[in-house]
């Protein structure tokens, strides 16, 4: 599961059970970047090579701030390009942008 969330004083992109068939367990230890594009394929601005980082104590979750300043627009899809520093994972997906409520 993954999710591109705006509102409040964030923006957050959050990838859910991220998991290595190899070992089938989840993902704790994974780093890297991700890059928002827009439905024009063009790279959103203040939203490159994002740090993604996992979150202590989950099941392989993932996190990247979005500054506000990327202006991201409830509703809009953005393709999200994720690439892994220490794994040989890349992962392309479409988001739905939604308001955050909580």
């Amino acid at each position: 599961m993954a999710k591109l969330y705006a509102g409040g004083n964030a923006n957050r992109i959050v990838l859910k059970k991220v998991r290595d068939p190899a070992v089938a367990g989840y993902i704790s230890d994974m780093t890297g970047t991700v890059t928002l594009y827009d439905q024009t394929e063009v790279a959103v601005e203040n939203a490159t090579a994002l740090a993604i980082a996992y979150t202590a104590g989950s099941d392989g979750e993932y996190r990247a701030d979005v500054p506000k300043t990327a202006r991201l627009i409830e509703g809009t899809k953005y393709k999200v390009i994720f690439t892994a520093t220490n794994y040989d994972v890349v992962l392309e997906k479409i988001f739905d942008c939604v308001v955050r409520t909580g």
